[in-house]
């Protein structure tokens, strides 16, 4: 809610800026802040520079941008089951300020940043939906299928298996070569 608050103070100062500019010794509007120009205003705002209801110091760039304030969180666990997102810096004014101490608790481990690790050689990556491409689900190929790219799996000809890289070659099954080469073996040893 401070930034609507921030955003009246803003205009009201903005303003008074100009009344001062265009109205000097006058209270109210004079004659030359009727109507008023746009283009006027937006000069006189752009100056605005005060102290916003946080603390802040509130003022404008030559874009007409207030300076960037953000606060940097890390989703911690807090307890055994619990977790909670802690303070751990801020970016304001091109500052940066960081507590280490709350982002590196562990310092003698090391931290893994991925968004998805490297699928197994019979997975294929699924793109979430609404991810970005460096994050994905690896989905196991079918049986009768082999990894034809890094995102298809390719199901081989009929009568065909995947050799056991999975590369696409494919071993040729024999299903009634051997079925009948039992029967025969067997007739033949009665």
């Amino acid at each position: 809610m401070g930034f609507v608050i921030n955003a009246i103070y803003s205009m009201a100062y903005g303003l008074h800026n100009m009344q001062t500019l265009l109205c000097p010794g006058y209270a109210g509007l004079c004659d030359a802040m009727k109507p008023i120009d746009g283009r006027k205003l937006l000069d006189a705002l752009m100056k605005a520079n005060f102290t916003g209801v946080s603390g802040d110091v509130i003022s404008f760039d030559e874009n007409g941008d207030s300076p960037g304030r953000y606060e940097i969180m890390n989703f911690k666990k807090m307890g055994k089951d619990y977790f909670d997102y802690i303070n751990v810096g801020s970016w304001d004014n091109g500052e940066l300020k960081m507590d280490d101490d709350e982002v590196w608790s562990k310092k003698n481990s090391i931290i893994r940043s991925v968004c998805s690790d490297p699928c197994e050689k019979d997975e294929i990556k699924v793109i979430r939906k609404g991810e970005v491409s460096c994050c994905w689900t690896c989905t196991r190929c079918k049986e009768n299928e082999f990894v034809f790219d890094e995102y298809t799996c390719k199901a081989c000809e009929l009568g065909s298996w995947p050799n056991e890289e999975l590369t696409g070659r494919h071993i040729r099954i024999q299903f009634l070569n051997d079925i009948m080469s039992v029967a025969l073996d067997t007739a033949l040893h009665f």
